[in-house]
């Protein structure tokens, strides 16, 4: 048996054949055990595919919805776009800077062309999003765009009144009237007025000629503009025009009790206008003096001087005082007369020099101390 060739090899190799088929048998059986686990693994995956399959259709509808889905871009006014606002519309921050500082020049964007020539931007972007451009109807009128209108020949809105300009009554065309709120047979009336020969000089005019109710009037009437001779005409005596008076007759009232409806009764004020006032009112406690009107510096002179004129400050007015040592920096840039970099100057000297004890010590830190130091002083405690 030895001369078989098994052993004609020497004791080393034949223990390495041996081992060659041990290893050969385990993969063997390994790969049998494989086999049979994997099919089960695979007979498993494929009813969790089958379940996965049968919303395939539904899942695919859901992706093809997504994916044609854009993004919504609602009607805005070009002046007013902020960086991040610039950002989502596509432009770029040099266009961007370009279109901040032609509105701090005290210029406005009027048309689409105007937001090209300022911006810079490509023609790609502007036929993007000037569809969505809303100018204040003013401008669409003079535009010669009239005001929006729907697929029906209706209009879509009223004007809006944040946005509308001063306007003279006596020249109101059919689709800035009906910008205004105002019907056509109230157009029309107007119209046949004007015709006439004769001419609107008072709120209380435009509401006899028209037939306007109360509330449009009420809406629009503080952005009549008149001719001066006209309003000299009423200023004598204080005559009151409608529910606006060009100068508040009978005794002022006191600004820290007056309501909303109080003064809007003031030519120039609106309702925007009061709720201004009754906000600021609100944070202060009170006015201190009727000067404070002229820190609106959006109003007109007319209403700051109507204001000062029709009402006054009672006496002891409770105003919310600020503690300016104990005041953090968000209470202290809530103050009106104050902001951030002051509130943060105020915190940076009492930390270094400690505790503030008058007036005359806060003045050393910012000018506007000393240019309203009476109106200031009054809310501030140490």
């Amino acid at each position: 048996m030895k001369n078989t060739p098994f052993y004609r090899y020497s004791k080393t190799q034949r223990n390495g054949i041996i081992a060659l088929f041990a290893v050969i048998i385990v993969i063997q059986a390994a790969y049998y055990v494989f086999n049979i686990v994997g099919f089960s693994s695979e007979k498993k995956m494929s009813e969790a595919e089958t379940q996965w399959l049968a919303h395939q259709t539904e899942i695919n509808a859901l992706k093809a919805k997504k994916s044609d889905k854009k993004d919504t871009i609602y009607p805005f006014n070009p002046n007013y776009i902020t960086d991040y606002k610039g950002y989502v519309l596509g432009m770029s921050n040099g266009e961007i800077d370009k279109l901040l500082a032609f509105r701090k020049s005290g210029k406005w964007i009027n048309s689409a062309s105007d937001f090209k020539q300022v911006t810079g931007v490509p023609d790609s972007l502007l036929n993007k999003i000037s569809p969505y451009f809303k100018f204040p109807d003013w401008v669409a009128e003079k535009n010669g765009q009239g005001v929006a209108q729907t697929d029906n020949g209706g209009y879509k809105k009223p004007l809006d009144i944040d946005n509308i300009q001063p306007f003279n009554p006596n020249f109101i065309s059919d689709n800035f009237g009906r910008g205004l709120g105002m019907t056509s047979q109230q157009i029309d009336r107007l119209k046949a007025y004007r015709g006439s020969g004769k001419w609107i000089n008072s709120p209380a005019d435009f509401k006899n000629v028209t037939g306007i109710s109360d509330e449009v009037l009420n809406k629009i009437s503080p952005y009549f503009k008149f001719p001066d001779w006209v309003i000299r005409k009423y200023q004598q005596g204080g005559v009151q025009t409608g529910k606006k008076q060009a100068v508040p007759s009978g005794q002022p009232k006191d600004i820290n009790a007056a309501l909303e409806e109080d003064l809007t009764e003031i030519y120039g004020v609106g309702p925007t206008s009061a709720k201004k006032i009754m906000r600021r009112r609100a944070v202060l406690g009170a006015f201190v003096s009727m000067e404070q009107m002229a820190d609106f510096k959006e109003f007109s002179a007319k209403a700051v001087a109507g204001l000062q004129k029709g009402f006054k400050v009672g006496a002891n007015p409770d105003v919310n005082r600020v503690n300016i040592n104990t005041a953090s920096l968000e209470q202290l840039s809530r103050f009106p007369y104050f902001n951030k970099e002051i509130a943060t100057a105020i915190i940076n000297y009492r930390t270094g020099k400690g505790k503030i004890s008058n007036f005359d010590e806060l003045s050393k830190i910012n000018d506007i101390f000393i240019l309203k130091s009476k109106i200031i002083s009054l809310y501030l405690e140490y």
